[in-house]
């Protein structure tokens, strides 16, 4: 798949269709490279600045890897797609991850808005068979976003890809 600088397409609800948006630092658009399907349950709402989340967020994050070496971890409220997105570590089986944050892409398909963030994503090793935590958080001009979310215990599910 291409889209802009940072498409990419994301398994929302179990369907494959949604696309996210664009990193402006790339000339060549990015092209999604992995897909990982991770179930469980939403620890805490989505604080969104000036635009409230009352939903919280559903049962399935998703993360990303694009071929222009950024990475994201995609939460969902039903509505819109929440990826906190940026330069740092794949998920490891031995311990887990980090992205640093430099973008956070709001929105559904090709209504996506980019926001530049500072922040950080965080999670433990997905493979151990144990439940662990994913969490979230950016700032940017309209405020803090965050979202947190706890696995099932089992190992995320590579989604195919379309090209």
């Amino acid at each position: 798949m291409r889209f802009g600088e940072f498409g990419c397409a994301v398994a929302a609800f179990g369907l494959l269709a949604a696309s996210c948006s664009a990193l402006a630092a790339s000339e060549e658009p990015a092209r999604l490279v992995a897909l990982q399907q991770v179930r469980g349950k939403c620890a805490n709402t989505l604080h969104i600045g000036r635009i409230p989340s009352e939903q919280g967020c559903l049962n399935v994050v998703f993360y990303l890897e694009f071929s222009n070496g950024m990475r994201g971890i995609a939460f969902s409220n039903g509505t819109n797609l929440f990826t906190f997105a940026g330069k740092g570590t794949s998920w490891n089986q031995k311990s887990g991850g980090r992205i640093d944050v430099s973008l956070l892409g709001v929105g559904m398909g090709k209504n996506t808005d980019e926001l530049p963030a500072k922040g950080y994503c965080r999670f433990d090793n997905l493979h151990a068979g144990k439940e662990v935590a994913i969490a979230c958080a950016a700032t940017m001009k309209a405020g803090h976003w965050s979202a947190a979310f706890r696995t099932d215990g089992k190992p995320p599910v590579e989604m195919p890809l379309k090209d």
